[in-house]
């Protein structure tokens, strides 16, 4: 399969307007030896990431609680974790302890460090913090709690990855696109 690769200047000189050179076809390379393919990344393996990320969270969350509760805290006290700010604020503290690292150094979450896909713009440049975070995850961890029917846009977000071009909701928001990583060493894409 012939690909197409595109130099991605990250070092911010002189040439950082014209960063992006096309060379052959699918690939992106970073300066600092970091490959990422512009082929999006399978559908099911973008929903697995999601549901990994969201098993992540879910665990943590719980663990904060039987932290809370063998601190002394009874279960009226605990009532409070749910309200919505407090909620959203807990979940994206924990949400940024668990990815932040990811997402600052390689665009990435857990889940899809694990299943081998990253994010990008759609330029093709790693999509960092504020879009993989910012972005992407405030927005909707807003709509969910604050809007009655919140969850029926977070089913119409993931839905979105069904269309042809395989990018969510939250995607078009942030300017990104999810793509097959191929800096693991393990990478089947290299």
């Amino acid at each position: 399969m012939k690909t197409e690769r595109i130099l991605i200047n990250s070092s911010g000189g002189n040439n950082s307007s014209q960063a992006c050179t096309k060379l052959k076809k699918n690939k992106v390379e970073i300066t600092n030896e970091t490959w990422v393919t512009t082929e999006s990344a399978d559908r099911v393996i973008r929903i697995v990431s999601i549901f990994i990320d969201g098993i992540l969270l879910f665990a943590f969350f719980t663990l904060l609680g039987f932290i809370l509760k063998f601190a002394g805290l009874n279960v009226e006290e605990l009532k409070i974790l749910f309200e919505p700010w407090i909620l959203i604020l807990i979940l994206n503290v924990i949400y940024l302890f668990v990815h932040a690292d990811f997402l600052i150094k390689q665009s990435q979450t857990v889940g899809k460090k694990l299943l081998l896909i990253s994010m990008v713009t759609t330029g093709n440049k790693p999509a960092g913090f504020i879009r993989g975070y910012l972005l992407r995850i405030v927005p909707f961890s807003l709509i969910i709690f604050f809007l009655p029917w919140g969850f029926l846009i977070l089913a119409l977000d993931i839905l979105f990855i069904l269309l042809p071009a395989k990018r969510a909701l939250h995607d078009y928001i942030a300017g990104t696109k999810v793509v097959k990583d191929i800096n693991n060493h393990n990478s089947k894409y290299k």
